[in-house]
């Protein structure tokens, strides 16, 4: 499976993003993009892409300044991280697609959701919001400012890195910088004034023991959609989903076509009114 997931894999975008594909999908029902969370990569999602449908085109987005995309400049701003990923997955969004993203991935999610709409361009179907509060959470603690060896341990503290690390400390100097930027990008991020309702069902993953959220501040999406909403809950921390990646997709895949069908019910209640209108009018 491993040989599957490393070479089954096509590099779509080769500027500012980048977007990695399937190569097996002719005509996908459903494409879906997974923005990841703050420092981390697509890599780290590549495993879920086998637990999705055959038909589904699964697109992991990477933003700039990491991985084999360390050639370009980190972006610290999540409205203009999300412009320049707007530009990159417009010719992508000829199918019907959903988004998903983890933490800081959820933001950007929710920030290009509001850019397409702003462009007048198609909107994703659904969108999937993982252990990130609602987009009126202002955090207190600014983690970015914290000195090295603070935020090493605050890290430590919020899971996602692996205690071996410290003997790698080439690795460290690395990391800190790119952690460090995005939590800037995250802690730093204000919606903004043309911000609108989405129009969009919202399904909402949390754990139970995730340091950084609560099940308040993220049950508070529903507010943010005039679309149906739907909270998960998982046991864990804030980086949940290493334990329960199957279940998870499952999740997700149930959701979407959850809201498919409630979708097509509306268009046939619709259709219906208008054909019983014209009969009437006749």
């Amino acid at each position: 499976m491993d040989e599957w997931i490393e070479w089954n894999w096509v590099r779509l975008l080769n500027m500012d993003a980048l977007l990695f594909q399937r190569d097996d999908i002719k005509s996908p029902s459903l494409r879906i993009f997974i923005f990841h969370h703050a420092g981390g990569s697509h890599f780290i999602y590549k495993s879920w892409v086998p637990f999705f449908p055959d038909n589904w085109d699964v697109c992991l987005v990477e933003y700039p300044g990491r991985g084999i995309n360390a050639e370009h400049k980190l972006i610290d701003d999540i409205p203009l991280l999300a412009q320049r990923l707007l530009s990159q997955l417009t010719p992508y969004v000829d199918e019907p697609f959903i988004f998903f993203g983890h933490s800081m991935g959820a933001l950007v999610a929710y920030e290009i959701t509001q850019l397409l709409r702003d462009h007048h361009l198609p909107q994703p179907i659904w969108l999937g919001v993982s252990g990130r509060a609602n987009p009126g959470f202002r955090p207190e603690f600014k983690r970015h400012l914290l000195a090295d060896e603070a935020l090493k341990r605050e890290l430590y503290r919020l899971g996602g890195v692996p205690d071996s690390l410290d003997r790698f400390p080439d690795l460290w100097d690395t990391f800190l910088p790119l952690i460090r930027n995005d939590l800037k990008a995250v802690e730093n991020w204000r919606g903004g004034s043309s911000h609108v309702k989405l129009s969009i069902p919202i399904s909402t993953f949390c754990a139970d023991c995730d340091p950084l959220i609560s099940q308040h501040d993220i049950r508070k999406w529903k507010e943010f959609s005039c679309g149906n909403t739907c909270h998960h809950d998982f046991e864990g921390d804030h980086f949940y989903f290493f334990e329960n990646e199957e279940l998870l997709v499952s999740l997700i895949v149930k959701d979407v076509r959850a809201s498919l069908l409630d979708t097509e019910k509306s268009t046939l209640a619709k259709d219906t009114k208008v054909w019983t209108a014209e009969i009437d009018s006749d």
